[in-house]
């Protein structure tokens, strides 16, 4: 799975002279929560929904600020990605970063972002959540061939979605969707 599968694309992006206020109200306007902030043609920044309030404060300058430029409370450098990157990159960048949204960048150009949300919609996709039939769960011990020890418990159903993930104890957990019996193969004339 890959970054360009799940990414939004085209990219809703600011310029960093505009103000706090036209960040927020494109934000609300569009319904999302971070902004690439751009210089010209040039990715300077990263603002979110929180970044703003933030600078905004309480009390009676809050108001002022409104009219800051937005370049005061975006973040700079800009933790990215390429379209080519495997969304489990795209996760670890984000966990390891504390970031909830990249810019996929292809080559200088802004092509998509990829959030949180993106890679929690892949997640429920690759677990399944949406395929009918029942969600099954084994642990696999270490020593076997994982794929062979998979089919063989399965009996014939019809395998719809699966992960495994490297057990706490050795071996490994594995999680399927399964529905009704697999085809059997004919065998072939001689």
């Amino acid at each position: 799975m890959f970054v360009r599968s799940w990414m939004t694309s085209p990219v809703v992006a600011i310029e960093t002279s505009a103000t706090i206020l036209d960040g927020l109200r494109l934000m609300e306007m569009r319904r999302i929560r971070r902004l690439p902030v751009f210089s010209g043609d040039f990715l300077a920044g990263i603002v979110t929904r929180e970044d703003l309030h933030a600078q905004l404060g309480y009390g009676e300058g809050a108001n002022r600020e409104l009219e800051v430029p937005l370049e005061r409370a975006m973040r700079s450098p800009v933790k990215t990605v390429s379209p080519n990157d495997t969304l489990e990159r795209a996760a670890e960048l984000m966990l390891e970063h504390e970031v909830s949204g990249l810019p996929a960048m292809d080559g200088e150009r802004v092509v998509g972002m990829i959030t949180e949300s993106d890679v929690f919609r892949a997640f429920t996709r690759l677990m399944g959540i949406r395929e009918p039939g029942a969600r099954v769960t084994m642990a696999v011990p270490e020593g076997g061939d994982l794929v062979d020890e998979i089919v063989k418990r399965a009996g014939g159903l019809s395998i719809r979605s699966l992960a495994a993930s490297p057990a706490t104890g050795g071996g490994w957990d594995v999680v399927m969707r399964v529905r009704g019996r697999s085809a059997v193969p004919s065998a072939s004339p001689r």
